[in-house]
C-alpha cells in the first residue's frame, strides 16, 4: 500500500489533480481499500455540500422587488 496518493484524494474529487496522475490514483484507489473508503467519504461530502449549497441560493423569484 502506497499511501502516498492518500494526499491527492482531495485534489481529485475537487478535479485539481492533474490528467498524469490519474491512471496511478485509479490504480490504487482500486487496491487499497482504505483509500477507496476515503475517496467514496469525501466524494459523498462533495455532493451533500453542492446540493445544499443549490438549496440555499436564493432563486430569482426571492430577490425580485414586489410589484407597486
Amino acid at each position: 500500500m502506497n499511501h502516498v496518493h492518500c494526499t491527492h484524494l482531495p485534489a481529485f474529487v475537487d478535479g485539481e489533480l492533474p490528467r498524469e496522475h490519474h491512471e496511478d490514483f485509479r490504480a490504487h484507489l482500486a487496491s487499497c481499500e482504505a483509500c477507496g473508503a476515503r475517496f467514496h467519504d469525501l466524494l459523498q461530502a462533495d455532493i451533500l455540500g453542492r446540493l445544499a449549497h443549490a438549496k440555499a441560493a436564493p432563486t430569482p423569484e426571492a430577490t425580485a422587488a414586489p410589484p407597486a
